[in-house]
């Protein structure tokens, strides 16, 4: 099972993307988004709900800024 997030930019700007990663990230890990290329994790907010476009669980959002 992976874990879904949401992508905010750390002025709270929701970004388009969202992206599904194998273990959960933390603050400081840079990540490969689609789109975005590198991206350091600035902040976890970790929430539970359902992406209602594709009907899957959201893990939360990551706040993020380019590398």
């Amino acid at each position: 099972m992976g874990f879904r997030y949401q992508l905010a930019t750390p002025d709270g700007e929701l970004l388009d993307e969202a992206v599904d990663l194998d273990v959960e990230p933390k603050a400081g890990d840079v990540i490969e988004v689609a789109g975005l290329g590198k991206a350091r994790v600035v902040s976890v907010v970790p929430i539970r709900g359902t992406d209602a476009v594709a009907d899957e669980t959201m893990h939360g959002v990551l706040e993020v800024e380019p590398v």
